[in-house]
């Protein structure tokens, strides 16, 4: 006769200890399980935005460091750097814009033209601080040129920006086209958050230059209740609905910041500038 299966009694204490064993396969009443699944995972989750009417006012506006910049398009000489015509005709050209010996724009190769005009290039707001060294570079994607087309220096970008011209010059006679202007902005309060439970709501990371930011939150502080809700006593869809539904009235959130200080934030829906990386897709 098998012996009977004893039940255990599960307690926190031997639930981390066990975590805190290498990873390996246990059987145990016929189940193999590994606990390498001990660890919880928190899908992060991101607060409500919209894309702004064209016809309000924006407030507030963009910094002056703050960009809408893509390529408008180029013009190649009819010959290569060695006074060739072009092998098939015409190259296969790339562009690149170079802040501070970084590259942070790089188009699409567009096959077998001189007049280039990337139309599924990305465009995106960057952040570009005044003072810093812009360049443009135009390429041939063919792998045995191994020197641009073009490269200058880019002088004035804000003027640019300001409605300027935008045609940059390279000394062999190519030319490219930079479009500048003050940064695409969107509605929302910019907050990035976990719910974790008993453990609150977790801010992972915030937009720059958004109501959130604005307020003094940063990734690590902790929402303990929202509109005077314990946000330990709700779900993770309650937090997202009370959070989104209050945003444009007024958000009060009773954040315990990471620094150990503990307040009342109000929040309310305002302008902000997302940058790469904030997984916000920009309207043109």
């Amino acid at each position: 006769m098998m012996a009977p299966i004893r039940k255990h009694k599960t307690t926190e204490s031997s639930r981390a200890s066990a975590c805190a064993l290498p990873t390996r396969l246990f059987m145990w009443a016929g189940i193999c399980f590994s606990l390498s699944a001990c660890s919880a995972v928190y899908p992060e989750m991101k607060t409500a935005v919209r894309t702004p009417r064209a016809d309000i006012a924006i407030e507030p506006a963009p910094g002056e460091d703050l960009y809408y910049v893509f390529f408008d398009g180029a013009w190649v000489p009819p010959k290569n750097q060695g006074g060739q015509p072009w092998p098939g005709g015409a190259p296969d050209p790339y562009a690149k814009l170079i802040v501070d010996d970084h590259d942070v724009i790089v188009t699409p190769v567009e096959s077998n033209t001189r007049e280039p005009s990337w139309p599924s290039q990305e465009k995106e707001n960057l952040r570009i601080a005044a003072g810093a060294k812009v360049y443009v570079e135009l390429w041939d994607s063919n792998p045995m040129t191994n020197q641009p087309i073009c490269r200058a220096r880019v002088r004035d970008l804000s003027g640019i920006r300001e409605g300027g011209n935008n045609e940059i010059w390279c000394d062999s006679g190519a030319r490219v086209y930079v479009h500048a202007e003050p940064a695409h902005p969107m509605l929302g309060i910019g907050l990035y958050y976990e719910t974790r439970g008993q453990d609150g709501v977790r801010v992972t990371r915030v937009i720059q230059d958004s109501p959130a930011a604005r307020a003094g939150l940063q990734g690590g502080d902790r929402i303990l209740a929202i509109q005077g809700k314990e946000v330990a006593k709700m779900d993770a869809l309650e937090v997202r609905s009370a959070i989104n539904l209050n945003a444009r009235s007024g958000l009060e959130l009773d954040v315990w910041f990471k620094n150990g200080e503990r307040h009342i934030v109000s929040l309310v829906e305002g302008a902000l500038y997302p940058l790469r990386g904030d997984s916000l897709k920009l309207q043109d």
